[in-house]
C-alpha cells in the first residue's frame, strides 16, 4: 500500500514551469498540462508591456483524482495534495501529499511524499553541479521497514553541459544493480553523432545493447540514421549493424527545411539495399506536421500501413494528435491507438487533455481516460527585451531536437514531461544551438524551459 501511495504521489508530482512569452505568440504545440505559467523567481520591475498568466490551482481526471496545487513565495510549486473519489459517500477523500524543497538557485533538491496519516512513505533527492546539471537523483521508498533506496540515477556531462552517461541503477537489498546507461558522443557543433542505450538483464555488467550513428548537413539537419546492436551471440562483443528490420534512415528536407521522406533501408551483411518505400511528411505552410505516412514493403509493392494525423487551432496549438491504420476491408483510415485531445483557454493554458484508446476503429473506455485543468490568471508587468526568443527542430521529435538560441550568454535548460517531472537539465554557455536527447522517451507532449539571469520562456515539443 505505501509503495501505491508513493507511485501515485510521484504521478502527482508537478515542478515549477516558467513561462515569459509576451508577444502573444502561442507556443506551436500546447502550454505544459501542469505547474505556474510565470516565474517571479527574478525579481521583475515594472515595466509598459504587461501579460497575462496563469497559475494553476486543481486538476479532476476522469481517474477519479482531484489534486491540488500550492505555490511558494517565489511561484515555484511547494505541495501537491492527492484526492481519490469515493463513491460511498460522493466526495472526494484525500490520499496523500507531496511536498517539495529547493536550494538557493531555484533547483528542486527534495521531495517529500505521505500518506493520509502524515506518515513519509517515500523521498526524492536530487544533487546538481556548479552548472545547475542533475547528476544524481536518489529514490527512497518504505517497504515496511523505513526508508530505504529503490533506485538512482547519475549523470555526467562535458564541458558543453551536454550528458555524457546516464546510468540508472536498481538497489534491491542495498546493493546496487545495472539497469540501463546511455552515453552520447557529440560534434563541434553539439549534435549528437553516437547514442549508445545498455541494458543489464542480470544486474551485474552491459549485457544488452542499440547504438545509432547519427550524420548532418551543414545546416545542422540529419541526414542519416544508423542502427547497430551487440554481437553478443556471435561472440565478438562488437557492434554490428542490425540485419533484421530498417537499419537506416535517409532523411530528405524541402527548400523550407522540413522533414518530408525518410528513406529505409536494411542490411543484408554486405551493402545497404532500399525497399524504395519512404515513409512521408506533410506539413502546413507553417511548418506543422499534418500527417506522418508510414509504409512498408512486402518484396513487391509499398503498403501505406499506419499514419499520424495532427490539427491545430488558429494559433498553431495542437488540437488532435491521431493514430490510425489502413483498414483493407473498408478500405479506409480507422482509429487505431492513441488519440489525444487537447483544449485551451483564451490565455493559451491547457484547460483538457484527454487519451482516447481505439482498437480496430472502436473505442475502449476502459483505456482512455481525460483530465482538465482550473487556474487562476492575472496581469504582470514583463521586460521584452530580456526574453530569450528560442526555437527548436525538428518538431515533433523521436527524442533528439536542437535548440536555438539568439545570442551567445548562459542559459539554463530544462525539459519537463506532462507529471512536470525533469527529464533534462543543463547549462550553455557561449552557444546558438543546444542538441537535446531524451532518453528512452515515452511518446507525448513534453516542455522545453530555457532562462537566464533576467526572465525565461518555453517551448513545446511532441515526442513520438
Amino acid at each position: 500500500m505505501k509503495q501505491s501511495i508513493l507511485l501515485l504521489a510521484n504521478l502527482s508530482l508537478v515542478c515549477s514551469i516558467s513561462l515569459a512569452q509576451v508577444n502573444s505568440d502561442h507556443s506551436n504545440y500546447p502550454k505544459p498540462l501542469r505547474g505556474k505559467q510565470t516565474s517571479t523567481r527574478f525579481p521583475l520591475p515594472t515595466f509598459a508591456v504587461s501579460a497575462t498568466v496563469c497559475q494553476m490551482d486543481s486538476s479532476i481526471s476522469t481517474q477519479g483524482r482531484k489534486v491540488y496545487y500550492t505555490y511558494n513565495a517565489n511561484g515555484q510549486l511547494s505541495e501537491t495534495a492527492i484526492y481519490f473519489f469515493n463513491s460511498t459517500a460522493g466526495t472526494y477523500t484525500f490520499f496523500a501529499t507531496s511536498t517539495i524543497t529547493y536550494d538557493a538557485n531555484g533547483k528542486p533538491t527534495m521531495v517529500t511524499y505521505t500518506d493520509v496519516d502524515n506518515n513519509i512513505t517515500g523521498q526524492t533527492l536530487n544533487t546538481y553541479d556548479a552548472n545547475g546539471n542533475q547528476t544524481e537523483s536518489i529514490e527512497l521508498q518504505d517497504f515496511g521497514g523505513g526508508l530505504e533506496q529503490s533506485w538512482r540515477t547519475e549523470t555526467t556531462y562535458n564541458a558543453a553541459n551536454q550528458i555524457l552517461t546516464q546510468t540508472h541503477f536498481v538497489i534491491p537489498n542495498g546493493g546496487n544493480d545495472f539497469d540501463t546507461r546511455d552515453e552520447y558522443t557529440y560534434d563541434s557543433l553539439g549534435q549528437i553523432i553516437v547514442e549508445i542505450h545498455y541494458s543489464s538483464s542480470y544486474g551485474d555488467d552491459w549485457d544488452l545493447g542499440d547504438k545509432q550513428d547519427y550524420t548532418y548537413d551543414s545546416i545542422g539537419q540529419k541526414l542519416t540514421a544508423i542502427h547497430s546492436d551487440l554481437d553478443l551471440y556471435g561472440g565478438t562483443g562488437l557492434w554490428e549493424i542490425v540485419n533484421y528490420g530498417y537499419a537506416k534512415s535517409n532523411f530528405v528536407y524541402d527548400t523550407n527545411g522540413y522533414l518530408i521522406t525518410d528513406n529505409k533501408e536494411w542490411w543484408n551483411d554486405s551493402t545497404w539495399v532500399s525497399d524504395n518505400c519512404p515513409d512521408s511528411y506533410i506539413n502546413n505552410a507553417n511548418g506543422k506536421l499534418l500527417e506522418k505516412i508510414i509504409t512498408f514493403s512486402d518484396g513487391i509493392t509499398c503498403d501505406t500501413i499506419s499514419r499520424i494525423v495532427y490539427t491545430y487551432d488558429a494559433n498553431d496549438s495542437l488540437l488532435t494528435q491521431n493514430y490510425q491504420k489502413w483498414d483493407t476491408n473498408s478500405s479506409a483510415w480507422i482509429n487505431q491507438g492513441d488519440e489525444f485531445i487537447y483544449s485551451y483557454n483564451q490565455n493559451g493554458n491547457t484547460t483538457y487533455y484527454a487519451d482516447n484508446y481505439y482498437l480496430n476503429g472502436v473505442l475502449s473506455t476502459s483505456n482512455s481516460h481525460s483530465e482538465s485543468y482550473y487556474y487562476t490568471c492575472g496581469t504582470v508587468g514583463i521586460n521584452p527585451a530580456a526574453t530569450p526568443n528560442i526555437s527548436l527542430y525538428p518538431n515533433p521529435s523521436t527524442g533528439q531536437f536542437t535548440l536555438e538560441l539568439p545570442t551567445t550568454g548562459t542559459y539554463q535548460v530544462e525539459v519537463f514531461n506532462t507529471l512536470g517531472q525533469v527529464v533534462y537539465s543543463s547549462s550553455v554557455t557561449n552557444a546558438t544551438k543546444h542538441t537535446i536527447h531524451i532518453g528512452n522517451a515515452f511518446v507525448g507532449v513534453y516542455n522545453v524551459r530555457v532562462r537566464n539571469e533576467k526572465s525565461s520562456m518555453n517551448q513545446i515539443v511532441i515526442m513520438n
